[in-house]
């Protein structure tokens, strides 16, 4: 967890003004501090944060006998959670840790909390604000296993998860475990049906490669602002689509724009992409028909 920014790294307490450093560097205050200390993580979930505050601390604070850490268990930061690098670091603040869950997640939250004791409580996604404050209050008072709902990821399911959202093939894989490769898959096509969603989708595979669908998304960029440069320099020498060749140069090329912003959207926000494209084509083809065909700036 040390390699993560300051963003991840940091655990700071919310139940007073001072929000108090709990991690990675304690503040002296803690130590003497007589309120229940109360934290989210990641830190960089900053409506997560509110929305636990607002929505539940300040309605349950009295009936809450331990502090806690409440985790934002959702699915843009599953990366962090197909190893125990988090839960030990969150096992360090010596608070009670407690998940809340998103329905992708749901079966990977249920596989800590069956597998590891240090986990104290799941809220999931159909908890309201009244249920949820209620199953805080009782898991003081009942055991864990009253509050485990719903599927959880096998062990091999939870191998093949993380393998695959670091970066492993799974042929790969099935090698390193002495796998078939069918168990692999098989293991690969439960986890997804369990959580509903993709193991390829952008949010949730591995650092390096959303960096690589990024720059794929800024190639495309590229190739729509190029064929959208080439269709309206030739509009002109269509003379109102009269001439084959040149008209063919104006679909042709506008249809690529098109396809390929597209693409475009799929990785960079909508809005980037079209100021990015708008402007840069606006520039180029008026540089072109400045050069070219002699108009005036």
């Amino acid at each position: 967890m040390k390699s993560l920014n300051n963003n991840f790294a940091r655990v700071t307490c919310m139940s007073c003004p001072s929000h108090c450093e709990v991690k990675p560097n304690a503040s002296l205050r803690v130590s003497f501090c007589q309120e229940y200390c109360f934290c989210t993580w990641p830190e960089a979930s900053r409506y997560f944060s509110l929305g636990i505050m607002e929505g539940l601390l300040k309605q349950q604070y009295h009936y809450l006998y331990l502090g806690c850490v409440f985790v934002d268990f959702s699915i843009s930061y599953l990366r962090f959670f197909t190893d125990k690098k988090w839960l030990d670091y969150l096992y360090e603040t010596k608070l009670k840790i407690v998940l809340v869950c998103d329905r992708h997640l749901r079966p990977l939250a249920n596989y800590w909390y069956k597998h590891h004791k240090d986990i104290f409580l799941i809220i999931y996604q159909q908890d309201n604000l009244k249920s949820a404050g209620d199953k805080l209050k009782k898991r003081f008072i009942y055991q864990r296993d009253a509050f485990f709902h719903g599927l959880s990821l096998s062990t091999l399911e939870f191998d093949v998860l993380g393998a695959l959202i670091a970066g492993e093939d799974c042929n790969h894989l099935a090698r390193g475990r002495h796998l078939d490769i069918r168990a692999v898959y098989a293991a690969k096509r439960r986890a997804e049906k369990k959580m509903g969603a993709d193991t390829n989708t952008p949010c949730i595979i591995s650092p390096t490669q959303i960096g690589r669908y990024i720059m794929k998304g800024w190639l495309f960029l590229v190739i729509a602002i190029v064929g959208e440069v080439i269709a309206t320099s030739a509009l002109k020498s269509s003379e109102g689509f009269t001439k084959l060749a040149p008209s063919a140069v104006v679909i042709i090329g506008y249809g690529i724009a098109f396809y390929f912003l597209s693409l475009v959207l799929k990785s960079i926000p909508v809005g980037v992409a079209y100021a990015v494209w708008s402007g840069l084509g606006v520039v180029i083809i008026t540089a072109i028909a400045w050069l070219l065909h002699g108009q005036k700036l």
